[in-house]
């Protein structure tokens, strides 16, 4: 609700800090989010390590967003040398788990 501002005002460093609460029960969605707000610096500084160390959590438990998003790392170099091997094994398994953005590249 934070984030996005429904019902409150919009507040990104409490979002976080929610977020962060659900990813330390290993939610595979929150771990993922809170990758996404590591990589955009909503609410924390802008981290790209610490994005692509909460993306691998998510991603070995299964959640396709957060294994979209290793893709794009590796395709992109964010945080990592880029890698176009790693990206397209990533954007598969994306694919393979039910993300549609994955089937388009």
């Amino acid at each position: 609700m934070y984030h996005e501002g429904k019902g409150v005002k919009k507040d990104f460093k409490e979002a976080a800090k929610w977020w962060k609460m659900a990813a330390d029960k290993n939610d595979p969605a929150a771990l993922s989010h809170m990758g996404t707000i590591y990589a955009l610096g909503e609410g924390v500084n802008k981290d790209y390590k610490q994005a692509i160390n909460y993306f691998q959590k998510a991603a070995k438990l299964g959640n396709p967003e957060a294994l979209y998003n290793l893709g794009d790392f590796y395709a992109n170099g964010y945080g990592v040398k880029k890698d176009s091997n790693q990206a397209v094994k990533f954007y598969t398994q994306a694919a393979n788990k039910g993300n549609i953005a994955a089937h388009i590249i």
